[in-house]
């Protein structure tokens, strides 16, 4: 079982009937996608995030339908415009210790897939999780600290401390090709 979990917080200026749209479309992917055994879209009350959703799916097959689904595709085309910053992350019961990668390699496979998908991503204020791509690629967490995609460990306080966190973040950015000035973390294989 898979739970596939996502956070995230609005724009400031953004509309409310252009929220409620998306969350609508969130909704609906609950109702429509096969794979999908039950959801979960609202608020989210535990942190630094506005709102949250998760669905529910048996295994990787059916995170695949989730993930390549037409209502998941529109819930992206019409909510990430809207998203700040976002955070997607998997629960699993699965004893496999490989799960985490083959979740991150259906994500990657997905961005290659659709282009539309990695630019819309890419344009997203902050964004942690499974195979981040774009301008999130260029920061990953990997055991001890944190890393650019491109020149190796980034300097140990940017791990301990995370006001340096971020503006090592848009140094490596730069450094990688992210984009200057913006805080760009990504966390990398779904967690």
């Amino acid at each position: 079982m898979i739970h596939h979990c996502v956070r995230f917080s609005i724009r400031p200026g953004a509309a409310p009937q252009e929220l409620e749209a998306a969350l609508d479309s969130l909704r609906h992917q609950g109702e429509t996608i096969p794979s999908v055994r039950s959801y979960l879209v609202g608020r989210d009350h535990g942190g630094a995030y506005e709102w949250g959703a998760t669905f529910q799916i048996d295994d990787l097959d059916g995170y695949w339908e989730y993930l390549v689904h037409p209502a998941h595709r529109h819930t992206d085309e019409i909510g990430l415009p809207l998203v700040d910053r976002f955070v997607s992350f998997d629960l699993t019961d699965d004893t496999d210790p490989e799960v985490g990668s083959r979740i991150a390699e259906l994500h990657r496979r997905r961005y290659e897939a659709d282009p539309g998908l990695t630019e819309l991503v890419s344009a997203l204020g902050e964004y942690e999780g499974s195979a981040a791509p774009g301008p999130h690629a260029a920061i990953r967490r990997r055991g001890r600290g944190l890393r650019s995609a491109s020149r190796g460990p980034c300097p140990p306080v940017c791990v301990r401390r995370s006001a340096f966190r971020v503006r090592c973040a848009r140094r490596c950015a730069d450094r990688t090709g992210g984009v200057a000035g913006r805080p760009t973390r990504a966390v990398g294989a779904g967690a």
